[in-house]
């Protein structure tokens, strides 16, 4: 006759499962343990491989960002743009000027400094143009030279020791056209023109009084300072022209019609439920809200409707 099941053989039973069990999770904790002591290995030699197979200027991914912010001239580049142009010392403080629109609309001109540390920043300036016929490059180059040495003039800012135009005989003679007439005289001003394809290393150099463009070689020490001054100036204009643009495009077309206020502007989108509806309203329904006489219902109208 069999016995019984005890209920010490019972315990012993259960005893042993929970053993097993953790000896199970204790050996799952290693596996874990080791897996990502692993992972971590792993990572380490690919960071070391990268950091020595790749050149200098990819391994410090932070330096690149500030670099633009913080990088001095270089010595020998300066050295080398006071040869190529004569200017008897090396320029302390170099001032760039570039024109951004967008088919002659919205017209922005950008100042951008650079001295023997790098950019300053601080000094930037950027130059809405104002009451300027669309497309003339000339005409906004020569505003915005206008307004910023009349501000030099002011004491507000140093006079540089070297003035780049970004353009070629027509930008030169524009901003010299704009120094004659504040007075300002004995300043190096060159006009950097694009070659005939617009490739960087191919760019002329107009001066005042030089009929034949100066042309240096495509490794010049020179040429590279001037490009990177170029370029700044450009990304400057361009990053002032894209904020008017946006802002442009963000403005209600109602706040271009004249006599038509805040207040009122708010009784016609309250009325209508939003410029959709504003646009779909007949001059007589427009005229109805309070404050808009017919005459000004009819500028709405022709604002929303244009050609209509």
């Amino acid at each position: 006759m069999s016995q019984p099941f005890s209920s010490q053989s019972s315990g012993r039973s259960r005893g042993s499962e929970e053993q097993i069990e953790v000896r199970r999770y204790l050996d799952a904790l290693r596996r874990g343990r080791w897996l990502i002591l692993g992972i971590a290995a792993v990572l380490t030699a690919a960071t070391a491989l990268v950091s020595t197979s790749l050149p200098d200027r990819y391994q410090a991914t932070a330096t690149i960002v500030k670099q633009p912010d913080t990088d001095p001239l270089n010595t020998g580049n300066v050295d080398a743009l006071t040869r190529e142009l004569q200017l008897g010392r090396p320029p302390a403080r170099i001032e760039c000027f570039d024109v951004s629109h967008t088919m002659g609309e919205l017209a922005v001109a950008s100042c951008v400094v650079f001295g023997v540390e790098g950019p300053i920043k601080s000094d930037y300036r950027r130059f809405n143009l104002r009451e300027l016929t669309p497309g003339d490059d000339y005409g906004g180059l020569r505003q915005a030279v206008e307004r910023r040495f009349t501000r030099v003039l002011r004491g507000e800012s140093p006079m540089p020791d070297l003035l780049l135009i970004d353009g070629g005989p027509g930008q030169l003679k524009a901003a010299l056209a704009a120094l004659d007439a504040l007075g300002v005289q004995g300043l190096v001003v060159v006009g950097v023109a694009k070659g005939a394809d617009r490739r960087a290393g191919q760019e002329r150099l107009f001066l005042a009084g030089q009929e034949a463009p100066l042309i240096l070689a495509p490794d010049s020490p020179a040429l590279r300072l001037i490009q990177r001054i170029r370029d700044e100036a450009h990304r400057f204009a361009i990053s002032g022209h894209r904020r008017s643009r946006e802002s442009m495009r963000r403005k209600s077309p109602l706040e271009e019609i004249p006599g038509l206020g805040p207040k009122r502007r708010t009784d016609l989108l309250k009325a209508f439920g939003g410029l959709q509806g504003i646009r779909q309203a007949s001059i007589e329904d427009l005229a109805k809200v309070h404050g808009i006489s017919r005459k000004l219902a009819a500028q709405v109208f022709e604002r929303m409707n244009p050609g209509s």
